[in-house]
């Protein structure tokens, strides 16, 4: 879909389309679990959409969404499968019955996740491991939390899905807390999303030591309300970011719903990295007119092509109307667009 669906902490795009494909439902409830989850996401999203006036997906209503499931079976390659792994005691178990009744080795796009609790996105992770060679043709990857209404304090390692799947080019995570990333290699991603409500400075300065040379998205999320100033090892893990060599691809930067982005901007524009961007999102974070005059004033941020500052209705006092014309007007002369 064209419009990014957002209707709480984080987008729900991957439950309608993901990998460029509809998204089918393998869920529960279609087979001797009880359940329906996905149900409920899907009239979660039905309803955004249409408060909003926008198109609603046929394939979101049950109808619908029974048809395109008929016609994924048929041809497995035609759709991204969501395996709705909510109110399933065994993951482990319900991804190989996943796989047994599905033709996997045509899956190019695959959701695994729903209300992801304790260990469960641990389980998903180790699941998909041991799984990895029913897949060889998976590109796009969305692993952990879909309902952010429901999300409580859980962890995974994601480190090893790089190993077991070196044919990825995408992929989605999105853990509520307690992420661990590593560093990683893995020469064919090109792009990678990381969702959390308080994304860890650790999982920051993994991704900027990783060898990624294809990587050209790189996009993350940080719901964190905590704390009064932004802490040391927060600077220090952005600092390395902006000095990272090891993603020399890196066309667009997305850091989103960060607190502390005036002092982020300001460590940005220390380094090499955002020179050789053409795109950075800072969408839904707090800046204020410190940090939107740094982005003005600073060579660094004018090889932009594109900025996105648009913020929730509650950071909007933050910016200035003046200082955000003067920003508009002033990038335009360096032909930037600036989203505000």
């Amino acid at each position: 879909m064209r419009h990014e669906i957002v209707p709480g902490y984080f987008p729900r795009n991957h439950v309608v389309e993901f990998g460029g494909l509809p998204v089918a439902v393998f869920a529960p409830g279609d087979h001797e679990y009880e359940g329906s989850h996905h149900e409920e996401v899907h009239e979660f999203v039905v309803r955004w959409l249409e408060d909003r006036g926008l198109p609603v997906p046929r394939h979101l209503l049950p109808e619908g969404a029974a048809a395109l499931r008929a016609a994924g079976l048929a041809d497995p390659g035609s759709v991204a499968w969501w395996v709705a792994v909510s109110e399933v005691d065994d993951i482990p178990a319900w991804l190989e019955y996943f796989t047994e009744t599905v033709d996997t080795t045509a899956v190019t796009a695959l959701v695994v996740g729903g209300a992801v609790e304790g260990d469960e996105a641990e389980d998903i992770v180790l699941a998909l491991i041991h799984h990895s060679e029913r897949f060889p043709e998976l590109r796009s990857l969305f692993v952990g939390e879909i309902d952010d209404g429901r999300t409580t304090t859980h962890e995974a390692e994601i480190a090893p899905l790089f190993a077991a799947l070196p044919g990825l080019t995408d992929l989605r995570c999105c853990v509520s807390d307690d992420l661990e990333f590593g560093r990683v290699e893995h020469a064919a991603l090109r792009r990678l999303v990381i969702h959390s409500t308080a994304l860890s400075p650790r999982v920051v300065e993994d991704v900027a030591a990783s060898d990624l040379p294809a990587l050209e998205h790189l996009e993350m999320w940080s719901g964190e309300r905590f704390a009064d100033a932004q802490h040391e090892w927060e600077a220090e893990a952005f600092e390395r970011l902006a000095h990272s060599t090891t993603l020399p691809a890196l066309r667009h930067l997305g850091l989103r719903d960060f607190t502390f982005m005036d002092e982020i901007v300001a460590l940005l524009a220390r380094g090499p990295l955002v020179r050789g961007l053409d795109s950075l999102d800072l969408s839904r974070s707090f800046l204020t007119d410190t940090g939107a005059r740094l982005l003005l004033g600073d060579p660094a941020f004018h090889g932009l092509r594109r900025l996105d500052l648009r913020r929730p209705d509650r950071a909007r006092a933050l910016l200035s109307s003046d200082t955000a014309s003067r920003l508009v007007a002033g990038l335009a002369a360096v032909d930037t667009d600036v989203l505000l």
